[in-house]
């Protein structure tokens, strides 16, 4: 969190032209229909919000981080269909059940247990929902980013056809 509250104001410049490739493949994967309600844990600086806003009815941005959530752009901040929560990703404060898709961009390896991470994201989502993940290839290696979803009662495919990110993509759904 303190991390993250310190680079809040560069994290666009430094990372938005890295992190568009991966939220376009995530996006893709999705197709987020307007009648949706879509969540975006970890949401940082709203890069991915500024995209769903547009094509879904409801988006909920969740971070950890106070500077992030107060760096989104204001005009994504006014929308009337984005809602920013204040809170851990690991104990979600949200209703169960609630999202038609949930996005965790480049978060895994920034959590402390990210089988966890994985049980809240499950816990937000619908029974049918579209759970989309993504892991650096830095940080993971693909098996271990695989094993992260071993017992999660998740259907995991690893979209291996995605040439020149720096992560790996799961598109997961219940089993």
């Amino acid at each position: 969190m303190l991390h993250y509250n310190c680079i809040a104001h560069l994290y666009n410049t430094r990372y938005a032209e890295e992190q568009t490739p991966k939220i376009a493949v995530s996006v893709a994967t999705v197709s987020p229909l307007m009648e949706d309600s879509v969540l975006d844990l970890g949401c940082g600086t709203g890069l991915l919000i500024s995209r769903l806003r547009i094509l879904t009815k409801n988006v909920v941005g969740l971070d950890i981080s106070k500077d992030m959530l107060k760096d989104i752009d204001s005009t994504i901040r006014r929308a009337t269909n984005v809602h920013l929560v204040l809170a851990d990703a690991d104990f979600v404060p949200l209703r169960k059940n609630a999202f038609d898709a949930v996005f965790a961009i480049t978060l895994l390896q920034n959590m402390p247990n990210p089988k966890q991470t994985l049980r809240e994201m499950r816990y937000a989502a619908k029974h049918d929902a579209s759970i989309i993940v993504t892991g650096l290839k830095k940080r993971f290696s693909e098996n271990a980013f695989r094993k992260l979803f071993e017992n999660t009662k998740l259907k995991t495919e690893l979209l291996n056809t995605v040439a020149n990110l720096n992560c790996y993509v799961a598109a997961c759904h219940e089993a």
